[in-house]
């Protein structure tokens, strides 16, 4: 089953389940936040992406869950989560060695 497909079936279903699939990813967001504490090297790296990617569709399945309320107000909040993810994501470097 491809992506477009999941998606579009996702988007069909009634908003409570739609609640609850975000509710999921966002609780793998927050374990894979806790876990990336834990894990050292590529590891970290490959689970703190997981985490942004966890991230990114909590925030637009809840921009698709407060769209139908208002438009404007969901799509900045959408707008300024992407933005963080963004920034966090820049913001790995390699760890320089004290000298």
């Amino acid at each position: 089953m491809s992506a477009t497909v999941t998606m579009k079936r996702i988007a069909e279903a009634s908003p409570r389940f739609r609640a609850r699939i975000t509710a999921a990813f966002y609780l793998l967001t927050i374990l894979m936040g806790g876990l990336v504490l834990f894990v050292h090297g590529r590891s970290a790296l490959l689970v703190d992406l997981v985490a942004t990617a966890c991230y990114i569709v909590v925030t637009a399945l809840f921009y698709d869950l407060s769209k139908p309320v208002n438009r404007s107000l969901p799509l900045l909040a959408a707008f300024f989560s992407l933005l963080r993810s963004t920034t966090t994501g820049a913001g790995h470097r390699r760890p320089r060695a004290v000298s």
